[in-house]
């Protein structure tokens, strides 16, 4: 089974790390990962920090990682709001980190 898989999305906390301790596989699965040629991207649903903040607490963690390999939750919902309401007026409730970090996609679609 594992032969046919080419990429690994990854949840963060209690999957990778638990609070500021990566789990004692963490670095070797990832290494095997990339080893064998496949990707690793990672995920969280928790939205109350932004990407950047998401990759500096892997940096910190040992796992410097490029922008593109990391998706929070809030992603999921700029990309379904430009998909079916470009041009339109939304009003943003969230941390300042969402409101931030998303502010030039946010005025993209209004």
């Amino acid at each position: 089974m594992f032969e046919k898989i080419k990429c690994f999305i990854l949840d963060m906390d209690g999957t990778i790390y638990l609070g500021n301790e990566l789990f004692p596989f963490t670095k070797d699965f990832l290494k095997k990962v990339e080893e064998t040629g496949r990707e690793y991207y990672f995920f969280t649903n928790n939205s109350s920090k932004s990407q950047q903040a998401y990759i500096e607490k892997l940096d910190k963690l040992g796992i410097p990682i490029q922008k593109e390999q990391m998706m929070i939750s809030s992603h999921v919902i700029i990309k379904y709001l430009k998909d079916h309401y470009d041009g339109k007026s939304i009003y943003v409730v969230g941390t300042p980190s969402l409101i931030q970090g998303k502010r030039q996609i946010f005025l993209r679609i209004s």
